[in-house]
């Protein structure tokens, strides 16, 4: 037990070092103007600064994985290795192409997959272009996409605030949907030689989760943790701020 508890104080040492560096680099960007975010963003991000005129940053936090500061729209880490690539958020489909590039500076290899932390617009926004870049992460069924593209991960109950009945009008389009779900507390994959964690972690909405990058140490927290405050809880997507049994 000892040793358990290390490892996770080594995991939020890590994970606070990435938030930090990246609060350095806004703050060292210029003034802005409003933001451009649309009003369902910025429900949950009130006053936000407009930092899309900063341009992308690619940090690195441990082993290999990287955060991508977009400067607009969530953060994206990338883990990256001789099997590919696989991020953890999209950002916004604007800031699509500018990632792609800043991957392609760090490998050659295709992005594998995607895992969604939440289903706002701003973490979901680019599933479709970043996705159709890339390659299924799983040989075997293709679900809806009509041409081979990464995986896309998230939680059941993320997925099904995306998606509705058949008949129904869908809260967004099919191409940002996920492809891989999972309905339990937890999924486990290895990619890249090292073993990773999706985390059902209920909180700003009933379909969060966290990755854990078990071998680097390293936790992709989305809009679960922030250095400043408690989580925004989205009620009406199921957010709570009741504890939850998520072992």
């Amino acid at each position: 037990m000892r040793r358990r508890r290390s490892n996770w104080a080594s995991v939020a040492v890590v994970t606070v070092a990435a938030y930090a560096s990246v609060l350095i680099a806004h703050a060292q960007a210029p003034a802005a103007k409003p933001s451009p975010l649309t009003a369902d963003e910025q429900r949950y991000r009130p006053g936000r600064p407009d930092l899309s005129s900063s341009g992308i940053a690619v940090l690195p936090v441990q082993a290999n994985v990287y955060l991508i500061a977009t400067g607009t729209g969530s953060n994206i880490v990338a883990q990256v290795g001789d099997q590919g690539v696989l991020l953890v958020d999209a950002s916004l489909a604007d800031v699509s192409d500018r990632v792609i590039a800043e991957i392609r500076k760090l490998t050659t290899a295709p992005i594998k997959g995607i895992a969604n932390t939440t289903v706002d617009p701003d973490h979901i926004g680019g599933n479709a272009k970043l996705s159709m870049a890339g390659q299924p992460m799983f040989a075997g069924n293709m679900g809806y996409g009509a041409a081979p593209q990464a995986t896309i991960f998230a939680h059941e109950k993320a997925s099904n605030r995306l998606t509705v009945p058949a008949g129904e009008t869908p809260a967004v389009p099919a191409t940002l949907w996920p492809t891989d779900t999972f309905f339990g507390n937890k999924k486990k994959i290895s990619f890249n030689h090292e073993p990773i964690e999706f985390q059902y972690a209920p909180g700003h909405t009933d379909g969060d989760l966290i990755v854990w990058f078990r071998s680097s140490d390293v936790i992709a927290a989305g809009d679960v943790f922030t250095t400043t405050s408690y989580p925004k809880f989205d009620s009406a997507r199921g957010g709570t701020c009741r504890a939850s049994s998520t072992a």
